[in-house]
């Protein structure tokens, strides 16, 4: 019988396990907040996950399509507004640097996730320039009936029915209940947008005049320092010179040359990068299910 108190033969340890202690230990992070899909390293890593496979897919719009850090703040932005996040996807835009929702989509969060009782409602009063429509909805608690009115003036004032191919003129009824239910949640539920604006909203907003706001940028310079307006004018080119598009414009550009950040592990089969390495197999998956089989690289 042998004896337990002899030391066992000490086994060597495999190149694999040389390989995982060399690896230095992963920072992890747990959090519950409701930013916990940034701070989580878990959730995080979900969602990531998630959006490689909405990024690798035909069903999300092209904007989507090959982009899994856009549809990873598509999906966070979803998550907290309580939606799905396809749908999210499919009814949002960039416009003029600026994401926005489709007015029939803030309907329907309205009618869903607002303080009312029933779904939002429109009344119509006038024709022509006297034209106006009230959305209103009566509320949970309060019973208040809550309204917000756009004009066919207001429209006028704003600007909105002078721009190039404005629906305002071609469809202003539609137009008025998607500004005035866009209106009535802005008031009433604004948590319901997030604090975002539609994209009919972003497209009739008028970019302010540069020299305008170069002339109100130096009149508060002035009014709060005394210094000297900023001289942002261009050097006329002499008659006769012919001149790039872009001229003068290079020395005033900002110079960043920091590359851009690229994520640790690479695929070089579906030519996707990824935040973390389980194993060396890469995670994605084609639209047909089947899983990719590159192996992860570390870049």
């Amino acid at each position: 019988m042998s004896n337990e108190n002899e030391k066992q033969p000490q086994v060597p340890p495999s190149e694999l396990q040389k390989t995982e202690a060399a690896k230095p230990a992963m920072l992890v992070s747990v959090d519950n907040s409701e930013f916990n899909c940034y701070l989580d390293t878990a959730k995080f890593n979900q969602l990531f996950r998630a959006a490689q496979l909405l990024a690798s897919t035909e069903i999300v719009p092209v904007r989507y399509q090959k982009k899994p850090a856009d549809c990873f703040v598509a999906m966070q932005m979803a998550i907290r507004m309580q939606t799905d996040p396809l749908m999210f996807m499919q009814n949002t835009y960039v416009v003029q640097g600026r994401p926005g929702m489709e007015a029939k989509f803030v309907i329907a969060l309205i009618n869903n996730r607002g303080p009312f009782k029933g779904p939002v409602q429109w009344e119509f009063k006038g024709q022509g320039n006297s034209r106006a429509c009230t959305a209103y909805a009566t509320h949970k608690i309060t019973n208040e009936v809550c309204k917000a009115t756009v004009s066919w003036d207001m429209a006028e004032k704003e600007g909105w029915t002078k721009k190039n191919g404005s629906k305002w003129q071609t469809m202003p009824d539609l137009m008025f209940q998607y500004r005035s239910a866009s209106f009535l949640a802005n008031l009433y539920c604004p948590e319901v947008k997030m604090g975002m604006m539609t994209v009919e909203e972003i497209i009739d907003i008028e970019p302010e005049n540069f020299e305008a706001a170069q002339n109100k940028a130096n009149q508060r310079i002035k009014d709060s320092s005394g210094s000297r307006p900023i001289d942002t004018a261009f050097e006329e080119p002499a008659a006769g010179t012919e001149q790039p598009e872009n001229a003068g414009l290079e020395s005033q550009r900002p110079q960043d040359d920091t590359p851009p950040q690229k994520l640790p592990y690479y695929c070089p089969v579906c030519d996707t990068e990824h935040l973390y390495q389980k194993g060396n197999k890469c995670p994605m998956v084609d639209k047909d299910g089947n899983p990719c089989t590159g192996k992860l690289i570390k870049q």
